[in-house]
């Protein structure tokens, strides 16, 4: 026994030094967030301005936000964002989580103020988390707010989600041939106009989507001088419906919808202008690292094929006594996503307060600190997911739109 009682010793030794560091780390937590932290007021456009800084944009080319859909104070947060980061350039392109037609539609919205296609495209969200009055009146915000731009500042919508409204598909390539086409293929043109709907799951309209692309691709040279730069976005439309049947016919499976997200991305990310990108998500999609399969975030901050690789910052949400809209009913019901016992909560004393948490000193740079209820996160340390938190309090239910 006295031969084994130095070597006791040292296990408590041990055990003591690992209990206090605990200790002394768990409370560094709430010392570091109180001295980094923003009450944000979103009445004012440069209450992100500390964090939304001029270091934070020369470091990054996409700053995302994970956010859960529906809940309202989500929506005044995207113009707040959207205005704090077109300050550091004069091409700002915001990326939501709808469909590339979609994104086009609304760029025509944003430039004409026309309220019967804004209208139209959200009719045929009905039944979704987008069918809400709030995201609807976000478009008309953001229009005042780009109707008020100087002439060398650009806002421009990019769609990279696949088609799930496939009216709204139809409706862009209607608005793609409004101006009357050459003889040699208006009946393809006519066709294409003329179709009232499409549903990916039927063999025929399946059938009818590859017949006139590959139409269109057999009169590609016709085609190309009909529409001139616009054919690439005719051309990409289709493929995006394409990938909707596959995405439909694979049972919805979320893996295969983020890989063809990528894709869009990789294939329009160059083909536009240089500028900084904000987006607005799920959650899970802007998380840089997942416990599953990699979300749009992962892959565009560590892919080796990611033309913006290492230059992604998130701002990830987190919801205390809030209420989410169902999308059938319009009903609201309780979300908080979060742990009741967690660091941020003491610390927000508004209904909106931002923390960074990637500073030199930061505890969340050592290891995985995670209070969150709805992912597991237990690898690598928090700045390998996100470098930012929102933590939202007592927001209210989006209403449904109609």
């Amino acid at each position: 026994m006295t031969k084994l009682y130095p070597f006791f010793c040292l296990c408590l030794v041990v055990l003591f030094s690992h209990c206090h560091k605990e200790e002394t780390l768990d409370a560094a937590i709430p010392n570091y967030l109180s001295s980094n932290r923003i009450l944000v007021d979103v009445t004012e456009a440069k209450s992100l301005n500390p964090y939304l800084n001029d270091s934070l944009m020369k470091a990054n080319d996409i700053v995302m936000v994970g956010e859960n859909h529906s809940v309202s104070n989500n929506a005044p947060n995207r113009l707040l964002f959207i205005r704090g980061v077109h300050q550091f350039t004069d091409t700002l392109y915001y990326f939501p989580e709808l469909s590339f037609a979609a994104c086009q539609l609304l760029n025509h919205y944003l430039k004409t103020g026309d309220e019967v296609l804004l209208q139209f495209l959200y009719t045929n969200y009905k039944g979704s988390l987008e069918y809400t009055k709030e995201n609807y009146a976000f478009w008309q915000d953001l229009r005042a707010y780009t109707q008020g731009l100087a002439s060398t500042k650009k806002l421009i919508v990019v769609g990279l989600d696949l088609e799930h409204q496939s009216l709204n598909a139809l409706r862009y390539m209607r608005l793609l041939f409004e101006s009357p086409p050459p003889q040699s293929i208006d009946t393809i043109v006519t066709n294409i106009k003329n179709k009232a709907s499409l549903n990916y799951r039927l063999a025929s309209d399946q059938n009818w989507l590859r017949q006139y692309r590959e139409l269109i691709l057999s009169n590609q040279s016709a085609f190309r001088s009909y529409l001139g730069d616009k054919y690439n976005d005719l051309e990409f439309t289709l493929i995006n419906m394409q990938q909707t049947v596959d995405f439909m016919i694979s049972n919805s499976s979320l893996p295969l919808r983020e890989n063809k997200i990528w894709d869009n991305f990789k294939r329009l990310y160059p083909t536009l202008p240089q500028g900084k990108w904000f987006g607005q998500w799920g959650s899970y999609h802007a998380l840089q690292r997942s416990s599953t399969h990699p979300a749009l975030a992962s892959f565009m901050r560590y892919n080796l094929e990611s033309p913006v690789k290492g230059r992604v910052v998130t701002f990830f949400s987190f919801y205390e006594n809030c209420n989410y809209m169902n999308p059938n009913t319009g009903d609201a019901f309780r979300l908080t996503n979060i742990q009741s016992e967690n660091p941020f909560s003491p610390l927000a004393t508004t209904s909106y307060t931002a923390f960074k948490l990637d500073k030199a000193d930061s505890p969340f740079r050592s290891r995985m600190l995670w209070w969150g209820t709805e992912e597991k996160l237990t690898e690598g340390n928090t700045l390998d997911y996100f470098q930012y938190v929102l933590y939202v309090k007592n927001s209210s239910a989006m209403k449904i739109y109609k």
